[in-house]
């Protein structure tokens, strides 16, 4: 899914929503205008099989790294 308006409640609520009813399929939605940005995070999805139900800003150049590190963090539970 990739969404382009300023609906933030609205989209993490349609994304969960989708994710519980798509189980064991893997629903997250992407927010973005930066192609590139789309396809890194896309990449990164591929390869991350417990990542579902979120929705993904990826607004800032390096949102997706950001994204990767607050991931690993949350998974592996290290705190800075």
């Amino acid at each position: 899914m990739l969404f382009r308006s300023d609906h933030a409640d609205w989209r993490r609520a349609a994304v969960a929503s989708l994710a519980r009813a798509m189980a064991p399929a893997r629903v997250n939605g992407l927010v973005s205008d930066d192609e590139a940005a789309i396809a890194a995070a896309l990449a990164y999805l591929d390869s991350a099989a417990g990542v579902t139900g979120h929705v993904l800003p990826l607004e800032a150049p390096d949102a997706c790294a950001r994204l990767i590190e607050q991931t690993l963090k949350i998974n592996l539970k290290i705190t800075p």
